[in-house]
């Protein structure tokens, strides 16, 4: 019989505080670094990065994107059977705020080419 005798960065517990049973995997500093329940990994939290304000400003922009712009509809359709309609909005809202950021960074004009070939 052979025993286990490594040791570890991370230690495993139960989090008997909880409603349901978690398992906790905490490192030497007892931080979680990610728990489990019914099969389920849950880990660190999103973080709410960006500004919110340009994250709106490129929503609404492309929003006026789509409405007189067939391209634009054809880009948005393909996104929609992708990524569903609400995701495939903010995938064009993040697009647009990339090529205003190269366009600036670069000081060229909007290439149409570009943005509406594919990936």
């Amino acid at each position: 019989m052979r025993l286990y005798s490594r040791t570890h960065d991370v230690s495993c517990g139960i989090d008997l505080h909880a409603r349901t049973m978690y398992l906790c995997v905490l490192d030497r500093a007892g931080q979680t670094l990610r728990s489990e329940s019914a099969g389920k990994l849950g880990g660190s939290r999103g973080r709410k990065q960006g500004n919110v304000h340009l994250k709106w400003a490129f929503s609404e922009a492309a929003v006026l994107l789509l409405r007189n712009n067939p391209r634009a509809q054809k880009l948005h359709s393909r996104l929609v059977a992708r990524f569903g309609k609400a995701r495939a909005l903010s995938v064009l809202a993040h697009k647009l705020g990339r090529a205003v950021f190269h366009m600036q960074k670069r000081q060229q004009p909007f290439d149409a080419e570009r943005f509406y070939r594919e990936a």
